[in-house]
């Protein structure tokens, strides 16, 4: 064996530990795995997706991207700062770090790095299709993801046979 293998093996990970059981964690948990890698995955709840993960929207899309720092945005900043949205809340606060990440938030909500944004978030989409294509292809998964191109998760079986209307 030259120097060259020699730094090379030293240089690749034999073990890793994976911080969060959610979709994430789960995935690069999975992903180093693939790769010869020992895992331990961690996390506070008992189970797997428990956390953020859990009922995120009840899916995973790949092809559902748009990024949130926009222009339009900018406009609402006044509702968003006095917490009158539900859906998305600000806490002020006198924290470096904080002010730092607000700072980068609000550079990126110009038209111009909004769309090439949104347009790296849909790459990263096209990469996830293929790689769910290729996870599909060594595991027997639910077919209605090969079909629809997202998984949605049901908390019980009952909740798989809902009326056409309603279904994925």
């Amino acid at each position: 064996m030259n120097e060259t293998q020699k730094l090379r093996i030293k240089a690749e990970p034999r073990s890793a530990v994976v911080i969060g059981a959610g979709v994430i964690g789960v995935t690069t948990a999975y992903a180093l795995a693939r790769r010869g890698i020992a895992v331990t995955l961690i996390d506070k709840a008992e189970g797997a997706g428990q956390g953020s993960s859990f009922a995120n929207g009840a899916q995973l899309s790949y092809a559902y991207t748009e990024a949130l720092a926009n222009p339009a945005l900018l406009r609402h900043l006044p509702t968003l700062a006095l917490g009158q949205d539900p859906a998305f809340r600000l806490k002020p606060a006198l924290d470096l770090d904080y002010l730092v990440w607000l700072l980068a938030f609000l550079r990126n909500s110009t038209k111009a790095r909004f769309r090439a944004n949104t347009l790296a978030g849909l790459r990263l989409g096209l990469e996830s299709r293929l790689a769910m294509q290729a996870l599909l292809a060594r595991h027997r998964l639910i077919s209605a993801i090969r079909r629809l191109g997202n998984w949605r998760f049901m908390k019980t079986r009952r909740l798989l046979r809902l009326p056409a209307k309603w279904s994925i």
